[in-house]
């Protein structure tokens, strides 16, 4: 009995060992679910990055959150869709989106169909550095995925966009007042 004691325990402390990361795991972003009917037309605060099967989100770093007293202050990371035509003669019927990363600004340009929403291929970015290489990695991360986007979906006040292989999705929350 004493030996199946110990195995369980040990299996508990090399599971337990093993979910752990050296690095921080994010800070989760306080926000709220709100009924409504939105557009996609708007802006809209950054949440994390969602796994759509195993459900586990990736949230931003906490050194993007945490305020001078200590506290998780939301709305740091976020992006406004708007029905403005792109600029780029190559990209007819093409609106602009834009906002601010964990680090720097960015804009870009997006199609809709539908569901389907499209990057126009390019991101511009101002060109600044975070002292800390997570924040960096993470904002590199979000741009990707917003050049990778391929699908959208608006349950509520949140904003779901798939992207890459569609196995994780970009989970934001409306801005306006509703954090």
């Amino acid at each position: 009995m004493k030996n199946w004691t110990a195995i369980i325990i040990l299996t508990f402390l090399i599971l337990s060992g093993a979910c752990m990361e050296d690095e921080n795991p994010g800070c989760p972003v306080p926000y709220s679910i709100q009924s409504g009917n939105h557009e996609i037309y708007n802006s809209w605060a950054f949440v994390g990055f969602r796994h759509k099967t195993l459900r586990w989100t990736d949230y931003p770093p906490c050194e993007l959150y945490i305020n001078d007293e200590g506290r998780v202050t939301p709305d740091r990371i976020r992006i406004t869709f708007t029905e403005e035509a792109s600029r780029d003669e190559e990209l007819v019927d093409y609106q602009i989106f834009s906002g601010a990363g964990p680090v720097n600004g960015f804009s870009g340009d997006f199609q809709l169909s539908g569901n389907t929403i499209q990057s126009g291929g390019k991101i511009a970015t101002t060109f600044i550095a975070s002292i800390h290489a997570n924040v960096n990695e993470y904002e590199s991360k979000l741009y990707s995925a917003l050049m990778q986007m391929t699908h959208f979906n608006i349950v509520k006040n949140q904003l779901l966009i798939t992207f890459g292989e569609g196995e994780e999705e970009m989970l934001w929350v409306l801005a306006e007042g509703h954090l």
